[in-house]
């Protein structure tokens, strides 16, 4: 409760001193979401915007590595030129 509490504050919406029961967290993870519901309607997230984009593109990226070391290994293997050691 504590962040969503602290967010808010940050949003200037000012001090929050209801019960803990008025505040709903909604959390998801595809896309990265962790969301607090106030009892006035207003909602806070907690997740910067900038985060699911980086999130994206790190899986991408990781995902371009791990074929480009699949096709590599499988060129070593056949002794295509480009695989294996460079001196040969």
């Amino acid at each position: 409760m504590r962040p969503c509490v602290e967010a808010l504050a940050e949003q200037g919406g000012g001090g929050y001193r209801t019960p803990d029961a008025d505040i709903t967290i909604d959390r998801t993870l595809l896309p990265l979401s962790v969301r607090c519901e106030f009892a006035g309607g207003t909602h806070v997230e907690l997740v910067p915007a900038w985060v699911n984009p980086l999130l994206a593109l790190s899986l991408a990226g990781a995902a371009g590595c791990a074929a480009g070391s699949v096709r590599a290994a499988s060129a070593a293997r056949r002794g295509a030129p480009g695989g294996g050691h460079p001196a040969y």
